[in-house]
């Protein structure tokens, strides 16, 4: 019988070894740094989801395309529509997170969208949540 060996990167076992840039950047010093893959992999979706495409200068392709969603008229279709691109954008930039469940939650006369998304790191075994608003 076959056992699945779950993927733990020994940079997390380095106090000294970070990760990655937590965010938001409102640290005393230039930035604050992460030393944990969880907490990199949580902060790289949310700058992601939360960043237009064609946003970032010298990157045209990073960012989502659910801001463009707002400018159409938010309806019943439009969880369908959010869930297939978050989903979509998630396999094809992060292919090491599995998108568990989308809940949107809407307010249509101020044409606002508050998104939770539900994910697993399928080769690091943990489970998370990162919350959007658009």
């Amino acid at each position: 019988m076959a056992i699945i060996v779950k993927n733990k990167f020994p940079i997390d076992n380095i106090a000294r070894k970070a990760v990655g840039v937590d965010i938001p950047f409102n640290a005393p010093a230039v930035f604050k740094s992460n030393y944990l893959t969880r907490d990199a992999i949580k902060n790289n979706l949310t700058n992601f989801f939360s960043t237009r495409r064609g946003e970032r200068v010298f990157n045209p392709f990073f960012g989502s395309a659910i801001y463009n969603i707002l400018f159409e008229n938010i309806s019943g279709a439009t969880d369908e529509v959010i869930q297939k691109v978050i989903k979509e954008e998630c396999a094809q930039n992060f292919p090491f997170v599995s998108i568990s469940s989308v809940t949107i939650d809407k307010e249509e006369d101020l044409n606002n969208l508050f998104i939770s998304i539900k994910y697993v790191a399928t080769n690091f075994g943990f489970t998370d949540e990162i919350n959007i608003t658009v």
